[in-house]
């Protein structure tokens, strides 16, 4: 309830650098960052939220790498986890779900690859956004809100990125710091992040079909209906084989599995969003930068 006292007060100590204090009536993260991008007036916008402590240099590193390429749409870097307490000894299997470690395997170039950067610390090209928006671009998932651990927003502007003809950018010598409160630190915490991931699931494997075919993006569909099945079956009969640590983890991933397949057999809704994808016009225009 604080929040804009505490925005305001930091406006005011910086008064040497132009701060601007806005409101956004909406809750949500997306609605949030859409303030932020709509009243922005810089080429460059940097996501950094307030669990986020970013090193000396991060947004000079970020701005060179920006200016050098600019068929480059998100640039993201390396999230260090600070945690309340002592993380517990899966943490490092997870530490992906709280925007940390690697996002690829050396700096460069990971749109073929992961691609896309973790909303944490992430700067967007403003043209880039520009162009989806203009084009009709509108997010057909939310991110988290309240209590819901819904996500997968900024996964999605990314993803649509590359569909434009843009690159996804990831330097480890962008570093930054994200606190983790010892409430997240939890089993039941992941489980709900699972949650999370499933519901977003069937909007953004549309966008990976047509990353993969924009020809036929069914056929890619069948095959990982029988991959996802075929893990989930295998995952089921080699339970016993676990210890109490990663017997948890490994009953989350055969349930994860089963959710996915549940997914894919709604067939007609992920095709139902390749076609709202295809009929849009940022989906059939050529990224700027490339004509």
């Amino acid at each position: 309830h604080e929040t804009a006292q505490i925005a305001n007060d930091f406006a005011r100590s910086i008064a040497m650098l132009p701060c601007t204090v806005v409101s956004e009536p909406n809750s949500g993260l997306s609605h949030a960052r859409q303030k932020g991008i709509d009243t922005a007036r810089y080429e460059y916008l940097l996501f950094c939220d307030d669990d986020n402590w970013l090193d000396p240099g991060y947004i000079s590193i970020a701005v060179r790498i920006m200016d050098a390429q600019p068929s480059i749409a998100a640039l993201g870097g390396l999230g260090e986890p600070v945690c309340e307490i002592e993380p517990p000894d899966w943490f490092r299997k997870f530490q992906g779900y709280y925007a940390t470690g690697q996002q690829g395997e050396r700096s460069g170039d990971i749109t073929a690859g992961k691609g896309y950067v973790f909303g944490a610390g992430s700067v967007y090209r403003r043209a880039a956004l520009q162009f989806l928006f203009n084009n009709g671009f509108r997010n057909l998932l939310e991110d988290r809100k309240g209590n819901s651990l819904t996500s997968g927003g900024d996964v999605e502007i990314c993803k649509a990125f590359k569909l434009a003809g843009f690159k996804i950018w990831y330097d480890e010598k962008m570093k930054f710091s994200h606190f983790i409160p010892k409430e997240r630190l939890t089993w039941d915490y992941i489980i709900k992040l699972h949650k999370g991931y499933i519901d977003s699931f069937s909007i953004l494997y549309s966008y990976s079909l047509l990353e993969r075919s924009k020809e036929k993006p069914s056929g890619p569909w069948r095959k990982d209906l029988m991959i996802y099945g075929y893990l989930f079956f295998r995952h089921g009969l080699r339970f016993r084989k676990y210890n109490k640590i990663t017997l948890p983890i490994y009953k989350l991933f055969f349930h994860y599995r089963l959710q996915l397949v549940k997914v894919l057999l709604k067939r007609g809704s992920i095709m139902k969003n390749v076609k709202h994808i295809t009929d849009s016009k940022w989906f059939k225009e050529k990224n700027p930068q490339l004509q």
